[in-house]
């Protein structure tokens, strides 16, 4: 068998049935990972939220119910805003709540 997606012009995957050992009838599948990322939907990227180390397990908790992505900072940095723009994020929590990263100046040359 082959498996194709509405719409798409290659395959998902393929199988069958064979024999195998000891003429043991077996049926299998595979899947191709990268033909079936293609197929599916788009993902609505998430608002990542740096989470400086300390902060409460209960915020991340809270921000995560939101819809916000977070990533836990794990050891204490000189700067947690340079750490969340090196980090993809739009966002800092720290003991002082949530604020937006401003996003790094980049020279233009």
């Amino acid at each position: 068998m082959t498996i194709y997606a509405p719409g798409r012009h290659e395959e998902l995957g393929r199988g069958g049935r064979y024999i195998c050992g000891a003429d043991e009838p077996a049926t299998g599948l595979t899947l191709y990972p990268d033909a079936v990322l293609r197929a599916a939907p788009a993902r609505a990227a998430k608002t990542r939220v740096y989470l400086a180390a300390g902060c409460a397990p209960a915020q991340a908790i809270a921000l995560r119910a939101q819809g916000y992505a977070t990533v836990a900072g794990l050891d204490p940095v000189p700067d947690p805003a340079t750490e969340a723009r090196r980090l993809d994020c739009s966002h800092l929590l720290t003991d002082r709540g949530l604020s937006a990263v401003a996003p790094s100046a980049v020279a233009m040359e």
